[in-house]
């Protein structure tokens, strides 16, 4: 079972009616609860917390009328997220550097790139085009595969203060090129569970997800969403996603 929780803290400027410039800065802590047969190590823990990848970004509104809008987005990941976590494993005694799951950032400069639709009115709908973009590779042999969603959201007022949304998004994800030597052992079998395995990452999810957003005084807005798999084709065996859930404070000005 891997628990993660992140913190991102977002700043955004907008310098104009048709550009916006942002920043997002993310924190991460995350545990991963294990079982082995190997002796001393029935049930064992290992975690990583820390600073991820800060993401600077630029938006564009290519058209933005009383009816509809059209936004691009454009941006750089920088490699501020630790790619050097350890911890105690079966693997030997002590600590060893730890699994690409549980490593805080990808260690490469990547590119994020979003295209955006939404309609205006009293329902809206938004659909959303987004890529992560990786590039080179890292200090240990290997880049994170690309990432793609596609995403749309529908929204309906139940105030002038509250409107609930929900929607779907398909994602696929590359798996890992390259690979840490750090993480396999020697023989037949170079890799000791299947997350160190870099060919058994990444595949197809589709997701559904709801959600709520309330301004409860004029300069703040409150989201809150859960999002849940219902299709996800892995692979090779690998962790699932279960759930996930956000809380997003937005101060408006």
């Amino acid at each position: 079972i891997i628990d993660q929780y992140a913190k991102i803290f977002q700043l955004g400027y907008q310098v104009n009616e048709r550009l916006k410039l942002g920043i997002q800065v993310p924190f991460i802590h995350q545990e991963t609860d294990h079982i082995s047969v190997v002796p001393g190590y029935d049930h064992f823990v290992i975690s990583s917390s820390g600073l991820g990848d800060i993401a600077l970004s630029a938006s564009y509104a290519l058209e933005d009328n009383s009816e509809f809008s059209w936004w691009v987005t454009a941006g750089l990941s920088l490699p501020t997220g630790s790619i050097d976590e350890q911890g105690d494993t079966p693997r030997d005694a002590g600590d060893q550097q730890l699994p690409y799951t549980m490593q805080l950032g990808s260690g490469t400069y990547d590119i994020p790139v979003e295209v955006s639709y939404q309609n205006k009115g009293e329902h809206t709908f938004t659909v959303t085009l987004s890529a992560m973009l990786r590039t080179g590779t890292n200090d240990r042999h290997y880049r994170l595969g690309n990432n793609y969603k596609l995403s749309g959201k529908y929204s309906f007022p139940l105030s002038q203060s509250t409107a609930l949304f929900t929607g779907a998004t398909l994602g696929y994800s590359e798996s890992i090129h390259g690979q840490d030597d750090e993480i396999t052992i020697g023989g037949n079998f170079p890799y000791p569970a299947s997350i160190t395995n870099p060919d058994l990452y990444g595949g197809e999810k589709v997701s559904v997800f709801g959600g709520v957003s309330f301004v409860p005084i004029d300069w703040l807005k409150v989201v809150a969403d859960i999002s849940k798999p219902v299709y996800q084709n892995l692979n090779g065996p690998q962790p699932q996603e279960l759930w996930r859930a956000g809380l997003q404070f937005s101060v408006l000005y």
